[in-house]
């Protein structure tokens, strides 16, 4: 009785495009991420890239930010690079349950 509850839903706007590798490099290391596996996943984000439209496809290019589409780790990856946002917001409002679901941020709070 007498509580409340809001929610709030934060769409991340382009959220996979502007991951910056070197980003995840830092964050994985200070989290303890296995270093093997995302060397190995940020190589292949590095992979040259081409954008095909028609019959026209334009010159390689390797990319510095971004997680591939369709990667299996993306949503991992997503969650790797907000850890510390995520646990700041957490430790300024202790009553906040934040969940971090594909390109989007969700967060509840309740109490009185």
């Amino acid at each position: 009785m007498g509580e409340a509850a809001a929610g709030l839903l934060i769409d991340i706007r382009k959220a996979y495009d502007n991951i910056k590798h070197g980003r995840l490099w830092i964050k994985g290391r200070k989290h303890a991420f296995p270093l093997a596996i995302l060397r190995l996943l940020i190589v292949i984000y590095r992979l040259p890239r081409v954008i095909r439209l028609g019959g026209i496809a334009t010159t390689p290019c390797k990319p510095t930010k971004s997680i591939a589409a369709g990667c299996h780790w993306a949503d991992l990856m997503m969650r790797l690079s907000l850890v510390d946002e995520i646990d700041d917001m957490v430790h300024s409002c202790p009553v906040a349950i934040p969940a971090v679901v594909a390109d989007d941020i969700q967060i509840l709070i309740w109490g009185k």
